[in-house]
């Protein structure tokens, strides 16, 4: 179901869109509501949630076709293989300075000048965007 609304005047337009497999598009309104309201219910093929559009139909008898989810995402995947590679590498580096070279306490973190000063070039990354943003916005530039 979707909604229009006017701003000028207090009328609605509600479409509602119906799934029919044998239908290109067939229309029909119903009579204004005393609420000033539009009713209009849309049957069409392309209504249908998956397979009943142009291409192939996995079962045109069935428009009403379930999405099974077959494992992963791609997105899952790499962000599972981010946090396991993270995890190796923290302790992997721990492991090493410590026993290999012999450093303690904060002297054990991996690439510790590296892990420093990143919050400041987070920083200055958000700075340099929001005044690019700023400038083009800005209007002309001073002489």
């Amino acid at each position: 179901m979707m909604l229009y609304t006017t701003t000028s005047t207090a009328r609605q337009t509600y479409v509602k869109l119906i799934c029919d497999p044998n239908k290109e598009a067939d229309i029909n309104g119903l009579p204004e509501y005393p609420d000033l309201s539009y009713h209009i219910e849309l049957r069409s093929r392309y209504a249908c949630f998956l397979g009943s559009g142009p291409g192939p139909n996995p079962d045109p008898g069935n428009p009403h076709v379930e999405i099974e989810v077959d494992g992963l995402s791609i997105g899952s995947i790499i962000t599972i293989l981010f946090f396991v590679l993270l995890f190796v590498y923290t302790t992997s580096g721990i492991l090493f300075l410590k026993f290999y070279k012999k450093a303690e306490g904060k002297e054990i973190i991996p690439n510790k000048a590296f892990w420093v000063v990143l919050p400041g070039f987070i920083k200055d990354g958000f700075i340099f965007t929001y005044q690019g943003i700023k400038h083009k916005c800005g209007g002309y530039e001073k002489v």
